[in-house]
């Protein structure tokens, strides 16, 4: 509902304009040649997806995903990214245009706040499923 295929193409675009900015400063997280292999759509939902297994399936340190060792053999790290792929995703993720305008204090998360706001707005039918509790309500009586 919130994260539809634009979306996502925007939160790709804004990413991949970050990183390659950005890459000179961490090469570590770039191809041998230090260049950003560019994200795409597929690859953002897999990352977001991950993020919410990560949420569920908790472990001491994140690494531990993608380790070998049997005590973590059913965790699925390795089935969705390379270990280094996620690191350099996780570090240049963007989700506003960079360079926005510092002086809003909601620039770095802009464009995903005014998407979800007006998702929401649009979603919600306050005719249904509303319900009152007897706590909510003040007593008169």
């Amino acid at each position: 509902l919130f994260f539809s295929d634009a979306v996502l193409s925007k939160i790709v675009l804004f990413t991949n304009l970050y990183a390659a900015v950005n890459i000179v400063k961490v090469p570590s997280y770039g191809l041998t040649d230090g260049s950003w292999q560019d994200l795409r759509p597929t690859e953002i939902a897999s990352f977001l997806g991950f993020l919410l297994y990560m949420g569920l399936v908790r472990v001491s340190d994140y690494t531990r995903y993608w380790s070998t060792d049997s005590l973590y053999n059913g965790l699925w790290g390795r089935s969705f990214f390379k270990r280094d792929r996620f690191k350099a995703i996780l570090a240049f993720i963007h989700v506003s245009e960079p360079g926005a305008n510092p002086a809003d204090r909601l620039c770095k998360i802009r464009y995903l706040y005014d998407h979800v706001r007006t998702q929401s707005s649009t979603l919600w039918q306050p005719k249904q499923h509303l319900s009152l509790d007897e706590r909510m309500i003040r007593f008169k009586g």
